[in-house]
């Protein structure tokens, strides 16, 4: 399981750097990027359902199965808007005028070099929000692995010692 969680992260992590730094060059790394972060979240996320349930007796199913779909639920909020607010000030920082959004960015654009630079600042606060969501993925995963480790050996060491 520890296997299983760290390489679908890896995977995962490994798409998001794919779409942060392929995709300017055509779709082929947009693709390559959600093909990997589709196989890393098949590898990873039942070996996470799996870690949970396996964690409890079976009839705290039912709280098992809440904690996990409230933790993934919380994950992917806070992905949101972590990321969310990584591409904002990237945005907000690179744009060449003093706009809250792309569109209005767009609107108040006088030519078209200046709506090349405020495309470029926007493509930059996305590349910058993937890569710092690879990053966290991760970190998370490797996290995981090691705690699922560390707790596998606990577990097999008092396995030894009941045994002996």
């Amino acid at each position: 399981t520890p296997v299983s969680i760290l390489l679908g992260m890896v995977l995962l992590s490994g798409g998001l750097v794919s779409i942060a730094l392929l995709s300017e060059h055509g779709y082929a790394g947009t693709l390559l990027g959600l093909l990997l972060i589709g196989a890393g979240t098949a590898l990873a996320g039942p070996a996470m359902a799996h870690a949970i349930m396996s964690a409890i007796p079976p009839a705290k199913a039912g709280v098992g199965a809440g904690v996990n779909g409230t933790l993934a639920e919380f994950g992917n909020g806070l992905g949101v808007a972590v990321l969310g607010a990584v591409l904002t000030s990237r945005f907000a920082a690179l744009v060449p005028v003093a706009a809250t959004s792309l569109p209005a960015a767009l609107a108040a654009a006088h030519d078209g070099a200046e709506k090349d630079r405020i495309l470029d600042a926007y493509a930059s606060g996305l590349s910058t929000s993937q890569l710092a969501g690879a990053a966290a993925v991760l970190l998370g995963g490797v996290l995981a692995a090691a705690l699922l480790r560390r707790a596998e050996r606990a577990d097999s060491e008092v396995a030894a010692e009941a045994g002996a």
